[in-house]
């Protein structure tokens, strides 16, 4: 009988941390998409909206803020692998100099748990500046 519970015991334990371990790599995959879809969708609206007859008039780089909201969405919604749950995009800062804020949430519904349905958030920050190196003529 002792072989039993402890045949049981171990089995048990190697399902836990099964569990844990499908739960764990979900819940960092979804985190690690939404920084990279974060970091390449401010990256690539930056670049796009700078406002080029500005740059060869006045050699400064000044961005149209309008065309970085929507290519930033744009981006971002293209850059995105893990499709279910929600996400939410925050632009915090944003003029007509090269910098900006972003911060997005990505919410996953707890596709492991076997009690309750329980959400995780994971949150990604990216500030992103354009700066100009001091050049001598």
């Amino acid at each position: 009988m002792s072989k039993v519970i402890w045949g049981g015991l171990v089995t048990f334990f190697a399902m836990f941390v099964i569990v844990f371990y499908v739960a764990y790599n979900e819940t960092a995959f979804v985190a690690t998409d939404n920084q990279n879809a974060l970091d390449n969708g401010t990256r690539n609206a930056l670049n796009q909206s700078v406002n080029m007859g500005h740059l060869r008039v006045s050699e400064e780089v000044t961005i149209d803020p309008e065309i970085a909201k929507e290519a930033l969405v744009r981006n971002y919604a293209q850059s995105v692998n893990y499709r279910d749950g929600d996400r939410f995009l925050n632009i915090y800062y944003l003029t007509d100099q090269p910098i900006i804020a972003t911060d997005a949430y990505t919410s996953l519904e707890g596709s492991t748990n076997f009690t309750k349905k329980e959400e995780t958030i994971s949150r990604s920050r990216n500030v992103y500046i354009i700066e100009a190196k001091k050049l001598n003529r």
